[in-house]
């Protein structure tokens, strides 16, 4: 090891570029693996955790929708497989705290849920199976977080009241920090059985999934088995709401982390290229020192060494080479975690406990051992191939034959996985261009949203709503600077939505379980102006459309489309939400405007197709809503305007969410634009290192062919002639590589697909720039040894001879 270093040392230009080659690719794998395993790789904080599902109703239209409560009490009671079967949905609150009023995060949960996830509370106990019923006790579980901040972490807080919407609950229980179920932003668990007089209806599915624990034995296909079962029996004895219907079953784990896995992944490959890459540079510098090492380790051998103590003393070099590129590298990769952990949207699971810990620097170190013995071995092989006694005995450095087809062999591979990443950098980059370039149907630019919430229950009764709302909209179209207001619920992009059965007057009775669908929204009149989706035919809503009123509905044009011939004007039908005609004539809705479609779920999310209707909040009215405000006014100056108009019309209602639509666009892009930038960062890297490598390769080659090159001129070659030779030599090897790399980027590329919008897995346009960019980079390196082959002067070197 000594004398390890001290060879080392004795080449610091070698040393410092190896040095940093390894430690750039380990920093890149350390930071990006740190995401994956913090993110998806770290078991979840329940105990076994592969015996956990997530359950949702399955439909032809809807292939993961949310669950019926009844279903689900039916499914909790039959079901043989499960230890526990448990269901929840979000359902955020009003707390009235001291001074004043805030919105918590909220879960309604079913008491067989935490039986199911098998986490005791940290203080308390959970609820009981008798309050999680209707009519019984109020009562509540808050998280560790929120025990600490409203009771100052007291041991004593159990028994405490919060008043949440209105009513008064009893603090039961305390649950563990680690406990993020289903979202680390919950604060409060609300017991689902109080509300469930209001979910009793089979056909109406309120945001409800379900998690199971199977029971030891239970093989995770019998679970799903069992709870199919069960769905089937109930489309036989309930046909007119559960025909056509099943179970969407997927392990725990896949629903928590499925959305960011892939782009994650995909990520994850792209840096352990970059990690090849480094490795083929170094191997190349190990292959010139090793060949320029020839006549000492010829010595060497003639002094007694074996090869295979040869061989040990260049693995030690390496290994003690790839161990001070470890040691940089996680420095590189703690400054890389910091900035993904800046560039990765908030939205992804656990990202706030992505940390530099155990398994990671475990990855590190076992990166770099593979690493170390690959870059020593390439060498090392070289070594063993060379006849030491006839290099000693020739007084030459050694053949370089076998090296040079090494060298070469690794800058093909080089540019091979560059163009790789190259291809798969321009797939993401066309990607994010097609999505900012799309049009979503709304305005993005000078639009605030906030959202409000206006339970029907305490001290605003049910009947008060529609008021409430109108006062809060009056109040906000006096805020100076804004120019106009509307209110929407679901908000587009938010990842939210409706969906709601429909049947259209004069249209044949569909099937049970196969009826159409459509997008709901709750709107007020001024959201067309507000957001420019444009009205394409009839009116908005106005004054006219109270509660009282005829009901009414805008559609979009594929409501149209779907459901009157071409040339029907849509304007004065009627249809109904349900799935038969209305007992009274007065519940037919009539439509009075047709709109342009939006994109309600992102346009990367390819849920893009489902029919679209909205009605006024005077006949529907929303509980929860989100204003949405045009104005110039700069958002700091905005927010607390807008703040004080609400606490003026309601002090006990606060706002919260406050955000642009534009921020929301970015949000719903967010891993686009993440890919696109590491990707880029990562393609952009691999670039510097594989010209770096074609260009000491050729100059190592011109160094050893100056003879040669200095015979040619002396016999009359001109100084173009030679540049067009050693060109033609490193072209060579960089198309080659080229070659190879995009045969296999079509094959790899493949798994972006889930990730790419308006752009093919082989996309032309981007295979072709990257033919022609990483050709013209291979030029580039390529020229610079040519010219100086092309100032050999043919007298020097032959006099040298």
């Amino acid at each position: 090891m000594r004398h390890a270093f001290r060879s080392l040392c004795k080449s610091p230009g070698f040393t410092v570029v190896a040095l940093l080659a390894l430690a750039l690719g380990i920093g890149a794998n350390t930071a990006i693996f740190s995401v994956v395993y913090g993110v998806v790789l770290r078991p979840l904080p329940y105990p076994e955790q592969h015996r956990l599902l997530f359950i949702g109703e399955w439909s032809q239209q809807v292939p993961n929708m949310s669950v019926s409560y009844p279903n689900f009490t039916d499914w909790r009671d039959r079901q043989r497989a499960f230890t526990a079967l448990g269901a929840f949905r979000f359902h955020g609150v009003n707390y009235v705290g001291p001074t004043e009023s805030e919105r918590l995060t909220g879960i309604m949960a079913s008491h067989d849920l935490f039986a199911a996830l098998a986490v005791p509370p940290l203080h308390g106990r959970v609820f009981s199976g008798d309050e999680d019923k209707p009519g019984a006790e109020r009562t509540v579980l808050v998280s560790e977080r929120l025990w600490r901040r409203l009771f100052a972490g007291r041991a004593d807080a159990l028994g405490e009241k919060l008043q949440l919407n209105g009513d008064f609950y009893t603090v039961v229980g305390v649950m563990p920090a680690d406990f993020q179920f289903p979202a680390a932003s919950v604060d409060v668990w609300l017991p689902l059985g109080l509300f469930a007089d209001g979910y009793q209806e089979r056909r109406n599915h309120p945001g409800l999934y379900c998690v199971a624990r199977l029971k030891p034995g239970v093989s995770y296909d019998a679970g799903v088995a069992d709870i199919k079962g069960i769905a089937e029996q109930l489309a036989r004895e309930y046909p007119a709401t559960n025909a056509h219907q099943s179970a969407a079953v997927q392990p725990l784990a896949d629903r928590a982390f499925g959305r960011v896995r892939p782009a994650l992944f995909v990520l994850l490959g792209a840096a352990g290229f970059v990690l090849l890459i480094a490795c083929a540079n170094v191997a190349n510098l190990q292959l010139a020192r090793a060949h320029g090492r020839a006549r000492e380790f010829a010595v060497r051998a003639a002094l007694g060494a074996s090869r295979a103590q040869i061989v040990r003393q260049l693995l030690v070099e390496s290994l003690m080479l790839g161990g001070a590129g470890c040691i940089v590298g996680v420095v590189f990769g703690v400054w890389g975690l910091d900035a993904l952990r800046s560039l990765l949207p908030a939205n992804v699971p656990r990202i706030d406990e992505v940390s530099l810990n155990a398994p990671v620097l475990a990855f590190a170190a076992v990166a770099t051992l593979i690493t170390s013995v690959v870059v020593g071995l390439v060498p090392a092989v070289h070594v063993l191939k060379q006849d030491l006694r006839a290099t000693l005995v020739d007084g030459t450095r050694g053949s370089s034959g076998a090296g040079n087809r090494w060298r070469a062999g690794l800058i093909v591979g080089e540019f091979a996985l560059t163009s790789v990443l190259l291809v798969g950098a321009g797939l993401m980059i066309r990607t994010l261009s097609n999505l900012y370039s799309a049009d979503p149907g709304y305005a993005t630019e000078r639009i605030l949203t906030v959202n409000w919430n206006v339970p029907g229950n305490g001290s605003t009764d049910a009947a008060q709503r529609p008021a409430v709302i109108r006062r809060a909209l009056d109040r906000l179209a006096t805020v100076p600077g804004v120019s106009s207001v509307a209110l929407i619920d679901p908000l587009p992009l938010s990842g939210g939505g409706n969906q709601r059965i429909y049947y259209v007057e004069g249209s044949r009775l569909p099937e049970a379980g196969r009826q159409p669908s459509a997008e709901f929204f709750q709107t007020s009149g001024g959201l067309f102006g507000t957001l420019r989706i444009p009205l394409l035919a009839g009116r908005a809503f106005d004054e006219r459309d109270s509660a009282t009123a005829p009901k009414v509905a805008i559609v979009d044009t594929r409501f149209v489309e779907k459901n009157f011939p071409p040339g029907t004007d849509a304007l004065e039908k009627r249809f109904v939400y349900g799935s038969t005609p209305p007992q009274e004539d007065s519940d037919w809705i009539q439509i009075v405007g047709i709109v342009a479609p939006i994109q309600n779920y992102g346009l990367a999310s390819g849920l893009l197709t489902r029919e679209q209707t909205y009605v006024p909040h005077t006949q529907s009215v929303p509980t929860s809503l989100t204003f949405v405000l045009r104005s110039d006014q700069n958002e700091a100056i905005l927010v607390p305007a807008i703040r004080q108009a609400i606490r003026e019309v309601a002090p006990e209602l606060p706002i919260f969410g406050v955000q642009s639509m534009e921020e929301l666009f970015t949000a719903s892009v967010s891993t686009q634009r993440l890919t696109v930038f590491l990707l880029g960062a990562f393609a952009a890297l691999a670039v510097t290192l594989a010209s770096l490598g074609l260009y000491g390769v050729l100059a190592y080659n011109v160094g050893q062919r100056a003879r040669e090159v200095g015979v040619r001129m002396a016999l009359g070659a001109t100084p173009n002639s030679v540049v067009a030779l050693i060109l033609r030599h490193g072209l060579k090897l960089a198309v080659a590589g080229l070659v190879v790399g995009l045969f296999a980027a079509v094959a790899l590329t493949r798994v972006l697909g889930s990730i790419l919008f308006g752009a093919s897995a082989f996309d032309p346009l981007s295979f072709a720039a990257v033919a022609v960019g990483l050709t013209a980079v291979g030029a580039l390196a390529c020229y610079l040894p040519a010219r100086r082959a092309a100032r050999i002067d043919p007298m020097i070197t032959l006099r040298a001879e």
